[in-house]
């Protein structure tokens, strides 16, 4: 037998025995919550946020999953830091949200009861420090044409309250037309009536929160005085 067939036929084994393995799948990986969220993009990043919302899946809260958005702005944007803490300023309630620290996953909150602020201070103190925000997020009810009604007036009032009495960034994010999408999304899940009611006020923080993640320039900072510590 000369050297070439030699190798041809040493070839050819070694191609037979590379084709001839058996072809195994990969084990398929599960989402570790078994129910779907009010609304979800479907998208990634579902394992980087599993970790972080073990925390909060025993509170009966929704999470959503978004995107990293894309700049195509050649202007540099505010770095924002996460966890996010949002909310909706409502007359009887008021939503509450909060984001990982990768600005990826958006859960919904039980909603705060409205009452003094003094009190109101306390709720979110407590939320700041269970969840370890870093910013916080009010919605801005400004009318349809973008001016600034009395609702829009007493968000600014108490955005500047919090911004004096907390350590951390406050910014204001544009809510038109929140409501109307979080009634449609709650809807589309299934949820009528006090079910639906129940859960209204934490879906709009939590869409508040997304736009304010996704709005880049739009961000509006509530500035402290430089010379004035934050308030007890």
């Amino acid at each position: 037998m000369t050297k070439e067939l030699v190798k041809i036929l040493f070839g050819m084994s070694l191609v037979t025995f590379r084709y001839s393995r058996p072809i195994t799948k990969p084990p398929r990986l599960q989402w570790p919550f078994p129910a779907r969220p009010s609304y979800d993009t479907g998208r990634s990043f579902r394992v980087q946020a599993a970790r972080y919302y073990r925390q909060v899946k025993s509170q009966g809260s929704s999470i959503i999953l978004r995107t990293v958005p894309t700049s195509h702005s050649s202007q540099p944007e505010q770095r924002i830091f996460g966890p996010i803490l949002s909310l909706d300023l409502g007359a009887k309630r008021i939503g509450a949200a909060v984001s990982d620290p990768t600005l990826v996953a958006i859960t919904r909150l039980a909603a705060i009861p409205r009452s003094n602020w003094k009190q109101l201070l306390r709720d979110v103190r407590d939320l700041i420090r269970r969840f370890d925000a870093k910013t916080l997020v009010i919605g801005f009810p400004l009318s349809l044409d973008g001016n600034e009604g009395p609702a829009a007036k007493t968000a600014r009032d108490i955005a500047l309250k919090f911004a004096r009495s907390l350590v951390l960034p406050v910014y204001l994010q544009d809510e038109r037309l929140t409501s109307a999408e979080a009634t449609e999304r709650l809807l589309a899940a299934g949820l009528h009536g006090k079910a639906l009611a129940a859960q209204l006020d934490g879906e709009s923080a939590a869409i508040i929160l997304r736009d304010f993640i996704d709005s880049g320039q739009q961000r509006m900072l509530i500035q402290r005085p430089l010379d004035q510590p934050p308030a007890d």
